[in-house]
C-alpha cells in the first residue's frame, strides 16, 4: 500500500523455546526478542544505536557524573489484561509511576535473587550481589515524585544509560510482579506495544495493545512458533507460513541468485562472537598447554569459508567489527597442526596417547552441529577423540553457567553497543 494500513498477523519462528519473559531473568536472544514487544525500558536504542527516550521523556546528569534523574511520561499505562485468560490484572491498566521503576530495579538487584544477568547493574546500598567478584555500580535509587526518579552511582560509568536500555531493565508493574512471583515470567504484564496472549502448544501469541502510548501498532498479532530444523523454517517461509526467517547456508547462494527473493534478503553484522569454551578448572583443560594445542588445531578460516560461506569473519579478539575499540590488527592463533601436536605432547599426551575421550557440548541445531563436526575432524588430526553432545538451548546454557561443561560451543551477541559489554 502507498500508506501504512492497520491489521495483519506476523509470524517469526525460533529454533528453540523462549526460556522466560520475566525481564530480570532474561539471558537469551529469543526471550529478549519477545519481551521487547511486551515491555519498555526508561530508554532504548534507535536505529543508529543512540540512546533515546522511551518511558522516560527526559533525563539530567549531575555535574559529578554520578546521579541520573529521569522524568517519566505522563500518559503511559500498563496492560489492563494479560490476554491469556482475559482476566484483569491487579494493576487494572493503571498509569506508570516512579514506584514501578524503583520496584523493578530493587527486584533486579536483590542479592537473594538467582538472577544471572544483574551483573551489569549490581548492587544497591552496598549489599553484595550473588557474585562477590564484581564491583557495585548503583549506590542508591530515590523516588523524587510520582513521575521522577534518580539513580546514584558509586563512580562515573559511561555506558550506564546503555545498560538501562537492556531487557533486564524493562519496567514491570509492582502489583503483578509481586503477586505472581515466579509465575510472572509466563504471564508477563508490561507497557509495550503488544499484550501477552498465551501459548498454543509451543507457539507464543501476542496481541496488539490498542492503548499503547505511542499509538496503536499496525499489526493485530504476532506469533512465535518453534521450528527446530532450519530447513523446515525456510520451507515454511517459502510457503508463506512465516513472514521472517533465517537463511540456511545451504540456501544462501540460491537466494542470492533468485530475482524473486534476493530483493527481500538482508544481511547485517550480528555484533557478536562465537567461540569454543573451556572450563579451566576441570581436567584436561586445567592444563594451559592442552588449551594452546586446541587453539592451533582448530581451522577458523576453514570454518568461515567451508561451513559458513564467508558469512562470518575470523575473530580478532573478543570485540567484533562495528563496535568501538575493534582492532583488526590483533593476532589470533594460526591454524598449525604441527604446533598443536607439539603442545599436546608437551602437555603429556604425545599423539593423543592417554588423553581422555571428551565431548564438545553444543546447542541442538544443524548449524551448530556442522561446525562441531568440523572441529572434531580438526582435533582428530592431532590425536584427540571427541564426540558431540547436543542439548536444548536452555539445558546447554544452564550446564555451561553451572560449570558442568568442560568443552563447549557458545556465542555472545552484544546487549548494548559498547566494548564494556564484551570486555566486562
Amino acid at each position: 500500500a502507498k500508506s501504512p494500513i492497520y491489521g495483519g498477523l506476523y509470524r517469526r519462528a525460533f529454533n528453540s523455546s523462549v526460556t522466560t519473559l520475566d525481564p530480570k531473568d532474561i539471558g537469551d536472544t529469543f526471550s529478549h526478542e519477545v519481551a521487547r514487544q511486551i515491555f519498555d525500558g526508561l530508554v532504548e536504542f534507535d536505529s543508529d544505536t543512540k540512546v533515546v527516550p522511551a518511558l522516560a521523556k527526559s533525563w539530567e546528569l549531575s555535574s559529578d557524573r554520578l546521579t541520573y534523574t529521569f522524568k517519566l511520561l505522563a500518559n503511559c499505562r500498563f496492560h489492563a489484561s494479560s490476554g491469556a485468560q482475559n482476566q484483569p490484572t491487579r494493576n487494572g491498566g493503571r498509569l506508570l509511576s516512579a514506584e514501578d521503576v524503583s520496584y523493578t530495579f530493587h527486584r533486579l538487584l536483590n542479592p537473594k535473587s538467582k538472577v544471572q544477568r544483574n551483573r551489569n547493574f549490581w548492587v544497591i546500598n552496598g549489599a553484595k550481589s550473588f557474585n562477590e567478584g564484581f564491583s557495585k555500580r548503583i549506590e542508591g535509587i530515590k523516588i523524587l515524585a510520582s513521575d521522577s526518579i534518580s539513580f546514584t552511582l558509586e563512580k562515573p560509568f559511561a555506558p550506564f544509560l546503555s545498560l538501562l536500555a537492556l531487557s533486564n531493565a524493562f519496567i514491570v508493574p509492582f502489583e503483578d510482579a509481586e503477586s505472581l512471583g515466579e509465575s510472572f515470567g509466563v504471564s508477563p504484564v508490561g507497557t509495550g506495544a503488544f499484550i501477552w496472549g498465551g501459548k498454543v502448544g509451543e507457539t507464543i501469541i501476542l496481541k496488539s495493545n490498542l492503548n499503547y502510548f505511542r499509538g496503536r501498532p499496525y499489526l493485530d498479532q504476532i506469533e512465535f512458533p518453534v521450528i527446530k530444523d532450519e530447513k523446515e523454517r525456510f520451507s515454511a517461509f517459502i510457503l508463506g507460513e512465516l513472514q521472517h526467517t533465517d537463511v540456511p547456508n545451504s540456501e544462501f547462494m540460491n537466494i542470492k541468485q533468485d530475482p524473486k527473493w534476493y530483493p527481500l534478503f538482508q544481511e547485517s553484522s550480528r555484533w557478536g562472537t562465537h567461540y569454543l569454551g573451556f572450563n579451566v578448572t576441570l581436567p584436561p583443560f586445567d592444563n594451559p598447554k592442552v588449551r594452546i594445542a586446541f587453539n592451533y588445531a582448530v581451522d577458523r578460516e576453514g570454518i568461515v569459508k567451508l561451513i559458513l560461506n564467508d558469512r562470518a569473519k575470523v575473530a580478532r579478539g573478543v570485540i567484533p567489527p562495528g563496535i568501538v575499540a575493534y582492532n583488526p590488527n590483533l593476532q589470533s592463533y594460526a591454524y598449525d597442526v604441527a604446533k598443536g601436536r607439539k603442545y599436546l605432547a608437551d602437555a603429556g599426551y604425545p599423539e593423543g596417547k592417554g588423553f581422555p575421550e571428551i565431548f564438545l557440548q553444543t546447542n541442538k541445531d544443524a548449524f551448530h552441529t556442522r561446525i562441531g563436526e568440523f572441529v572434531l575432524a580438526n582435533l582428530r588430526d592431532i590425536g584427540i577423540k571427541c564426540s558431540i553432545r547436543e542439548m536444548d538451548f536452555q539445558e546447554h546454557l544452564t550446564s555451561v553457567e553451572s560449570g558442568l561443561a568442560p568443552f563447549f560451543r557458545m556465542g555472545w551477541t552484544v546487549d548494548y553497543p559498547d566494548p564494556d559489554d564484551l570486555l566486562f
